[in-house]
């Protein structure tokens, strides 16, 4: 029988090479703020390599650790997920794997966060490459990996499953992102979520803009350092922006795949934010070069050395990214 304290489960899902003490800063402010009954399950099971084994793979992973810790704590009444990076994409596959365990267990579904996520995928628009050089290393590994994917011992040395299927390359017909976003099997249990959150941040370096955000605007001018919903500085995208996005960039290939993507995820309503940090690439993860503020708002890679405490505590024009989401998540 239940236990009479109602639980709120928070699942946080690292990405690509990822390794779950990149949640350590968000995990302590989520306790700071002393919201009653939440508790925090870090995923654990594909850290490092493991992460390159496919979408499909690591949310099994996630349904796993998920189901365990249900069986072990029979009071949870609420679910809320947040992935970084890749980890936005597993929690997207994860919910149409874990809908059968919150619906028998009268769980509500409550928040679906991505942070830095490729719901388009990794392909480069508006010459990113040219500026960074990085999405067009990507792209040369993912083209090795599709050819050599077959071939045994090559996979884990060019990307493996994960980097393929983020680039689309993994089904001509019909790439698993595309999947993910049009099939009922996956966008009904994502409609559950009592609200869906993007966050992005305008200088990643690695994830495009409009693959963070999902969705065909241009990257927004340049602004003051601070948070902005999607939308504060913009309006709707005219057909002749749409077009530009893609000529001459190398979403131009996948340019099918890439609009039925952005009109599967806009059957359901988001919440979009896009963070600009004090200093320009990289903005994903990597500490020596982007503003340790928007690193310790989205986690650290725990090989480089730790964020400032004072970088952390100033925040983004006062609001920490951090503590954004956390206040725009509903409890």
């Amino acid at each position: 029988s239940r236990s009479y304290m109602p639980l709120h489960l928070v699942v946080l899902i690292h990405g690509y090479n990822g390794h779950p003490k990149m949640w350590d800063y968000f995990t302590e402010k989520l306790k700071s703020r002393q919201i009653h009954g939440v508790h925090v399950l870090s995923t654990q099971g594909f850290a490092g390599n493991a992460s390159k084994e496919g979408i499909r793979r690591c949310a099994e992973q996630v349904f796993d650790e998920v189901k365990e810790y249900l069986q072990a704590n029979t009071s949870v009444d609420k679910l809320s997920i947040v992935g970084h990076s890749l980890g936005g994409l597993i929690a997207r596959y994860a919910v149409s794997l874990l809908r059968p365990l919150w619906q028998s267990h009268g769980i509500q579904p409550m928040n679906l966060v991505t942070v830095n996520t490729p719901h388009l995928g990794i392909h480069d628009p508006a010459g990113l490459a040219q500026k960074t050089g990085m999405s067009f290393f990507i792209t040369a590994i993912g083209t090795l990996q599709g050819l050599l994917c077959n071939v045994p011992g090559v996979k884990s040395l060019v990307g493996g499953p994960s980097v393929t299927e983020m680039l689309l390359f993994d089904n001509k017909a019909n790439p698993l992102l595309q999947r993910m976003s049009t099939d009922p099997i996956f966008m009904e249990p994502l409609a559950e979520f009592q609200q869906r959150l993007m966050y992005i941040c305008t200088e990643d370096g690695i994830i495009p803009f409009q693959s963070g955000a999902a969705t065909y605007l241009p990257k927004p001018p340049p602004m003051h350092p601070g948070i902005y919903a999607l939308g504060d500085a913009q309006g709707p995208p005219q057909p002749t922006e749409m077009a530009e996005l893609f000529v001459g960039s190398t979403w131009e290939p996948v340019q099918p795949y890439v609009c039925k993507i952005v009109e599967g995820l806009a059957t359901v309503q988001w919440q979009r934010f896009f963070v600009v940090p004090r200093s320009e690439p990289w903005g994903h993860t990597h500490v020596d070069t982007v503003s340790p503020t928007y690193l310790c708002a989205f986690g650290q890679d725990p090989w480089l050395r730790e964020p400032r405490h004072e970088d952390c505590q100033k925040g983004l024009d006062g609001v920490h990214p951090t503590d954004h989401m956390i206040l725009n998540m509903v409890w």
